[in-house]
C-alpha cells in the first residue's frame, strides 16, 4: 500500500581520512545562526503519482508490460545531466534527491537554480546530503532550504558547530567515517535515476582535469515505488538531520545574495559551448515522447538500513556487498564485474575461489594506478591482484588516456582531463544485472549505506555485457596478467612468474613489465601506506 503524500515541510576515501584535518580549514564562515531545536515532520513519496504529466505519459507504455519496469543505461555524462535537467522542468509535484557528494561548481550550481525555478513552481523538493562534505557548502545549502518548498537534511551529522568536527572525528573516528554513498533521483514518483553518479562536473562531462566514465539507470514503472521507499526510509530515519537556523535580516540578505549569484550563473551557462551541448540533447523529450527504447524487465531494489552508519558489522549478511555476492555465486558460466575501488580481503577471496572450483569465469575491470582518483586505494587492491591472477581472473584496469577520440571530440577541453573509472556494476551469466552504488571494498562492504537495482533476463544482461567489452578494449584498457620470466644463469637459473600490463597504442600491441606510469616516489608512497593498518576503511 502506497505511503500518503504529506504537504507539510519545516525545513572518495583519501578525502574521508583526511577530512578530520581538513573540514575546518576549508569550511567557509557559517552563514546561520543556529538553533538548538530540530523539529522534523516525516513527509513520504507522492502518491496517485499518475495524474500528472509524467504519470499520464508513461502510464501506457507502463500498462503494457505487467509486472515490469522500464530501465535505459544512462553512460553518457552530459546526456545524464540533460535528462536530469529536462525532469526538474517537468516536474510538478515533488523531486527528491539523496546523494553522497552535491559540489556547487558549474553543473551543481545550474541544477541548484533549477531546483529554485521547480520549488516557485510549487514543486515540493526534499535534498538529503551526507554529512562529510556538506560543512563547506553552508551558504549554499541554506540558500536552498531557505525556499518554504524546499527541505534539506544532512545524514549522520558530525556536529553543527565547526570546532567540534575536529573533535569528533578524533574521539568518534569509525561512527564518523560512516556515510551514507547512495544516489537516488526521483520526480514526481514516476521516473528515477540510480546509479554511481554524484551532482558536479566530473560526473557530467564538464570537468578540466578528470573524466569520469559513469554509469546511471533510468528507471520507469512499479519500481519507482521501491525506490522512493528507500528514499523515505532515509528521510525519516534519526539519522537524517534538518537545517536548522534563525532567518534574521543578515540570513535573508545573504540568501539573495547567493541567489542573485546563481541567476547570474545560469545566464552564462546556457550560453557557454556546454550549455549548447546540453540544449542540444532530447533525452528527456524522447522519454515522454515513447520514442527512447526502454528494456522491460522484472527487477528487485536492495538498499542498506540507514542504521548501518550505527556499525551494524554482524549482520552484514543484510548489506549490499553480501547481496550482490549471493547472486554472484549463482553463476553457471560467467561473471563480470566493474568496480572503481577494488580491495576483496579474505571475504571476498572466498567467494572468487568458490566461483574459480566451479569453473566460472571471472571478469574484473577497475582502475589503474594512473586513472585511480583515490591513490591509496589502489595500494589496497594491489595486494590482491597476483593472487587473483593466479586463480584465473581476466583482470582489467582503465587506462587514464582511455576513450581518447571521444574526448577529444568535446569541444570544451583545452587539454584532455584524465579518464577514470566510477561505474559499479555486476553481471552474472545472462540472467542477473546489478547497477549500483557498491564499490567492492571494505568501505562499502561494512561502513557506507549503498543502494542496488538488480535487472532481470538476457537483454539488460546482453547490454551490460557489450558496455565491459567496450571498456576491456584494449584501446582503452591494460589486460593485466602473469608470464614466466627466466631468472639468473646456469645453476643459478630459475622461473618466476612477473606482472606485465599488455594494451594497444596507435595500432600497435604494447606491453609494459612494470606498472604504466608509475613514478618511483609514487610507487614508495603507495608502498609506504600499504603498510598502515587502514584497509577496512579504504
Amino acid at each position: 500500500m502506497k505511503k500518503v503524500f504529506s504537504t507539510t515541510a519545516t525545513g572518495g576515501t583519501t578525502r574521508l581520512l583526511l577530512a578530520g584535518l581538513l573540514c575546518g580549514l576549508l569550511s567557509l564562515p557559517a552563514c546561520t545562526h543556529r538553533k538548538k531545536m530540530d523539529l522534523r515532520i516525516h513527509t513520504y513519496a507522492l502518491a496517485n503519482a499518475g495524474k500528472t504529466s509524467l504519470g499520464k505519459a508513461l502510464q501506457p507504455r507502463v500498462s503494457r508490460h505487467p509486472g515490469k519496469s522500464g530501465f535505459y543505461l544512462l553512460g553518457n555524462g552530459i546526456e545524464t545531466f540533460a535528462l536530469l535537467i529536462s525532469l526538474i522542468d517537468r516536474a510538478e509535484k515533488t523531486l527528491d534527491l539523496q546523494y553522497f557528494l552535491f559540489h556547487y561548481d558549474r553543473t551543481g550550481k545550474y541544477m541548484a537554480y533549477k531546483l529554485l525555478q521547480a520549488a516557485d513552481r510549487g514543486v515540493r523538493i526534499r535534498l538529503l546530503l551526507d554529512d562529510i562534505f556538506a560543512s563547506n557548502q553552508d551558504r549554499f545549502l541554506a540558500l536552498l532550504d531557505a525556499h518554504p518548498n524546499i527541505e534539506v537534511r544532512l545524514f549522520n551529522r558530525i556536529s553543527e558547530k565547526k570546532w567540534l568536527r575536529y573533535v569528533r572525528f578524533l574521539v568518534e573516528f569509525m561512527r564518523v567515517n560512516r556515510r551514507m554513498h547512495n544516489k537516488v533521483f526521483v520526480v514526481d514518483n514516476q521516473v528515477a535515476v540510480v546509479g554511481g553518479r554524484n551532482i558536479g562536473d566530473a560526473y557530467y562531462t564538464a570537468n578540466k582535469r578528470f573524466l569520469f566514465s559513469d554509469l546511471d539507470v533510468l528507471s520507469v514503472g512499479p519500481v519507482v515505488d521501491e525506490i522512493s521507499t528507500s528514499f523515505d526510509t532515509y528521510w525519516n530515519t534519526r539519522w537524517a538531520s534538518n537545517l536548522v537556523y534563525s532567518a534574521d535580516a543578515k540570513h535573508r540578505v545573504q540568501v539573495k545574495r547567493e541567489h542573485d549569484k546563481l541567476r547570474r550563473h545560469a545566464v552564462d551557462f546556457v550560453k557557454s559551448s556546454y550549455g549548447r551541448a546540453l540544449a542540444r540533447e532530447s533525452i528527456g523529450r524522447r522519454l515522454v515522447n515513447a520514442s527512447l527504447r526502454l528494456i522491460w524487465a522484472r527487477y528487485k531494489v536492495f538498499y542498506d538500513p540507514p542504521q548501518k552508519v550505527s556499525g551494524l558489522k554482524k549482520k552484514s549478511a543484510r548489506f549490499m556487498e553480501s547481496i550482490i555476492i549471493d547472486y554472484m555465486e549463482r553463476a553457471d558460466t560467467d561473471v563480470r564485474v566493474i568496480s572503481p575501488y577494488f580491495v576483496p580481503q579474505r571475504f571476498g577471496m572466498r567467494w572468487i575461489k568458490k566461483l574459480r572450483r566451479k569453473g566460472v569465469k571471472l571478469a574484473l575491470l577497475t582502475n589503474s594506478y594512473a586513472s585511480n582518483d583515490t591513490r591509496v586505494v589502489h595500494g589496497g587492491y594491489k595486494r590482491y591482484r597476483r593472487k587473483l591472477l593466479k586463480l584465473g581472473v581476466e583482470l582489467y584496469e582503465l587506462k587514464p588516456t582511455a576513450f581518447r577520440q571521444e574526448r577529444e571530440s568535446v569541444p570544451w577541453y583545452k587539454r584532455l582531463p584524465k579518464s577514470t573509472l566510477h561505474i559499479k556494476a555486476v553481471v552474472v551469466d545472462r540472467k542477473y544485472t546489478f547497477v549500483s552504488s557498491v564499490n567492492l571494498s571494505p568501505r562499502s562492504r561494512y561502513m557506507n549505506t549503498e543502494i542496488a537495482i538488480l535487472i532481470y533476463g538476457s537483454e539488460m544482461a546482453d547490454a551490460m555485457r557489450r558496455l565491459f567489452a567496450r571498456y576491456a578494449n584494449l584501446r582503452n584498457s591494460f589486460r593485466v596478467e602473469l608470464v614466466k620470466r627466466d631468472k639468473g644463469v646456469g645453476m643459478e637459473r630459475s622461473v618466476e612468474k612477473r606482472l606485465v600490463w599488455i594494451t594497444r597504442n596507435k595500432g600497435r600491441i604494447v606491453r609494459f613489465e612494470q606498472e604504466p606510469y608509475v613514478w618511483l616516489f609514487q610507487h614508495l608512497g603507495v608502498s609506504f601506506i600499504n603498510l598502515l593498518p587502514i584497509e577496512d576503511l579504504l
